[in-house]
């Protein structure tokens, strides 16, 4: 018996969704190795961040005078967690440059803008 056009479209549906099943399952592998190359380098950065600026960023920066959200003050790298947490939302481009004014006011230079550039073309660009 013939079939229907119905049925037909739904085997070819289905040969779809399993190819697209098996696409995706092919690419677990590749993208978990691009994850755990990403969290490497925001962990070095973590680390290096807690050395330079561990501590530095707490009750005594002068956030509103320079145009920074109060609640930036959880984005430091006081510990490897909040190191982590801060890296992350700068790798999503969370506003960025009000980010690393307020490092740059903490430490009193704008040459702290070198570690945040530095992370930026590492883990963004390349």
């Amino acid at each position: 018996p013939p079939r229907s056009p119905q049925s037909r479209s739904s085997a070819a549906s289905d040969v779809y969704k399993r190819q697209i099943f098996k696409t995706i399952i092919s690419l677990v592998p590749s993208f978990l190795e691009l994850v755990s190359v990403l969290f490497t380098i925001m962990f070095v950065f973590a680390t290096i961040g807690m050395y330079i600026f561990g501590s530095k960023i707490n009750g005594s920066v002068p956030l509103k005078e320079n145009n920074v959200p109060e609640n930036y003050i959880y984005n430091n790298f006081n510990d490897i967690f909040m190191g982590m947490v801060t890296l992350f939302e700068l790798l999503c481009i969370n506003n960025w440059p009000s980010q690393v004014n307020m490092y740059c006011v903490a430490m009193g230079t704008k040459s702290v803008r070198i570690f945040f550039v530095a992370f930026y073309i590492i883990a963004v660009l390349l």
